[in-house]
């Protein structure tokens, strides 16, 4: 994790830097045909590669869980993620986003797994059904805008709502959980030419202990992307995304990571 963090500080500040050596070369009056809009509008096809550890009614250590990946051979997919950006002012954005993802898997259990309280033998028939639907609410104030780029900070809800269901011939175990978690961070973003840009941002949180006893966990998204503009209303983007979720809310505990490419289209007015 410690590299990841790393790794994504350097990003930033390259794009940091970026911005404001752009701005010293570009007309300081009008905008990027890429920052001239009140809404904007994006769908991105997103193929994360999936690590998905989850279990219920179980509260002991990490590492007790159902690692639905490797026990049902669960292969990548691509999802579709929705974004959405309110411009009210030059400097200041309301931004929602959602992703739903769900897994379907038939399997002959390899080995033995305990889920929900119930144990899946060796050798037995079962489907999995995971899905994780991720919902994004975020304020984000640019406190540094220029022609050739801007730098701001996020805050922002991320909520989770995880399902994940064992079934077999003899029962079947289901297991929910929405996890509400709040997140911080940064974004930098710099024009290179006018109609392209490179953006990266990192948010996080880490749920204190001590603040809640229901309730633990930590959260880091990761996203760096590069937008080219076919004029002020479209533009077609590319980038790669990471999300990291680590969470014990009241019975249940999930380690969820996706990571991976994506690519997709915005519609600006």
């Amino acid at each position: 994790m410690r590299i990841q963090l790393c790794t994504c500080a350097c990003a930033l500040f390259v794009l940091a830097a970026a911005a404001p050596a752009a701005a010293q070369f570009n007309a300081p009056t009008p905008p990027a045909p890429g920052e001239d809009y009140r809404v904007e509008i994006g769908a991105m096809f997103w193929s994360p590669s999936p690590e998905l550890a989850i279990n219920t009614n179980d509260l002991g250590p990490i590492g007790n869980e159902v690692d639905f990946v490797q026990e049902f051979g669960i292969e990548d997919k691509r999802f579709t993620e929705f974004r959405f950006t309110l411009k009210p002012a030059r400097k200041h954005k309301l931004r929602v986003q959602y992703v739903p993802i769900s897994y379907e898997q038939d399997a002959v259990l390899e080995r033995t797994v305990v889920f929900g309280g119930r144990t899946f033998t060796v050798g037995l028939p079962a489907a999995a059904d995971v899905e994780w639907k991720f919902w994004r609410f975020g304020y984000e104030w640019d406190f540094f805008s220029a022609t050739g780029g801007f730098l701001g900070i996020i805050a922002e809800l991320k909520y989770n709502e995880v399902h994940a269901e064992i079934a077999s011939p003899i029962g079947t175990e289901i297991g929910e959980a929405n996890a509400p978690i709040p997140g911080f961070g940064l974004i930098a973003r710099g024009y290179f030419t006018e109609n392209l840009s490179v953006t990266g941002e990192f948010t996080g949180f880490k749920v204190i202990d001590s603040l809640t006893e229901r309730f633990d966990g930590t959260f880091w998204d990761f996203d760096i992307g590069a937008t080219y503009n076919l004029g002020r209303n479209l533009g077609v983007q590319g980038g790669y995304r990471s999300l990291d979720v680590d969470y014990a809310a009241d019975e249940d505990v999930a380690r969820l990571k996706m990571k991976g490419f994506y690519f997709g289209g915005l519609v600006r007015f």
